[in-house]
């Protein structure tokens, strides 16, 4: 077995096995582990109860970032109760970047934001709301989108939305065909990226 000597001058030096190979040792660790336990800039993001009392499209909620670091979201997750006079499918769709809406002029805040590190309570720079029944959100573009029957609890892994500053995602939901009343909450996991 050779060996590689370090050039720092260290006097320190690697193993090299009978195939060329350097012998190594690596420890590997989730990123967004590692965020949770160094920064604290990991968050859970819920709606809390909304009641959606109509078959039309409705926007349920709104996440803008207006910090420096760009905000991740890899998964989100929708609770959905049962329908009164409602049947068929409901359908969700993810739009980015919209310009305006209902769900932005009213700025009620999502039931519950906590960092996933019990020792910081410190919230993310962004606005984070939920919406109500027919809030609109316009002028973006709609990037995911998705049918489901209900009730139903439906985990969406979008493959790491990525938010730099000033950008933003709005979820609408439309419940199923003659509905008056359905119970709903949308559940996101976001993460900051230092």
């Amino acid at each position: 077995m050779g060996v590689i000597e370090d050039g720092k001058g260290t006097g320190t030096k690697a193993g090299v096995d009978n195939n060329n190979l350097l012998e190594t040792h690596a420890y590997t660790e989730d990123y967004k582990e590692y965020i949770l336990e160094n920064n604290g800039t990991a968050f859970n993001i819920n709606t809390g109860l909304i009641t959606l009392t109509s078959a039309s499209i409705s926007s349920v909620l709104y996440m803008e970032n207006t910090g420096e670091e760009n905000m991740i979201v890899p998964k989100l997750i929708y609770l959905m109760g049962n329908s009164t006079g409602g049947s068929g499918d409901i359908i969700i769709s993810i739009y980015k970047n919209i310009t305006a809406g209902t769900i932005i002029d009213g700025a009620s805040d999502v039931e519950m934001l906590h960092s996933r590190n019990l020792g910081i309570s410190a919230p993310p720079e962004g606005n984070i709301y939920k919406g109500a029944e027919g809030n609109t959100g316009t002028g973006g573009t709609k990037i995911i989108s998705t049918i489901v029957s209900g009730p139903t609890k439906v985990i969406i892994d979008v493959g790491n939305i990525v938010m730099p500053r000033g950008k933003n995602i709005c979820v609408e939901l439309t419940p199923q065909t003659g509905n008056t009343s359905m119970g709903m909450m949308v559940v996101a996991e976001m993460w900051i990226r230092n």
